[in-house]
């Protein structure tokens, strides 16, 4: 499974999103089998929001990243629930509910910051930068976008660096 959902967020980059899809509805299918474990669960459901977040099926997006945090929850898994979380504020931002897109994105900043995921704490820091931005709210996003770019440069994380910059740019 784990391969199936590198190989779909690799076509995503590659943006070959129509095989993108069918490798994360593959994923989501080998996911509902009977006695599947959360983690592999939540890993599909956010592979799929992902996927369909890019081909701008954003209301789907927002309600497979639901489903995510929805299992995450039960679990108790502290990363699959940063994971989840960070998921659905991409998701509510992209279906333009900023304000719930800056309260998930700092929930997940939060949690991956009690991990020590600083890559991942980055990425919440760039979606709350872009929620910002939208709600109008330019001091506070030039500050998380400021976070984004130092996480990302702190962790190397270059993809992550990139859209730090374009969230850092976004409110220049």
């Amino acid at each position: 499974m784990a391969l199936l959902e590198l190989r779909a967020r690799s076509r995503v980059a590659l943006g070959q999103l129509a095989q993108a899809m069918r490798d994360a509805d593959a994923l989501q299918g080998l996911a509902r089998r009977r006695g599947c474990a959360p983690a592999l669960r939540v890993l599909a459901s956010i592979c799929a929001a992902t996927v369909q977040m890019r081909l701008g099926r954003n209301k789907q997006a927002l309600g497979t990243a639901t489903h995510a945090m929805d299992v995450a929850r039960k679990s108790r898994d502290a990363r699959l629930i940063a994971s989840a979380t960070l998921c659905g504020a991409e998701a509510h931002l992209r279906v333009a509910h900023p304000d719930l897109a800056v309260d998930g994105a700092r929930r997940a900043a939060a949690l991956f910051g009690d991990l020590g995921d600083d890559a991942q704490r980055g990425h919440a820091f760039w979606v709350e930068a872009f929620a910002q931005t939208r709600l109008s709210n330019n001091p506070a996003s030039r500050a998380a976008a400021g976070m984004a770019v130092a996480l990302a440069r702190s962790s190397g994380d270059e993809p992550g660096l990139a859209n730090a910059r374009s969230a850092a740019t976004a409110v220049s």
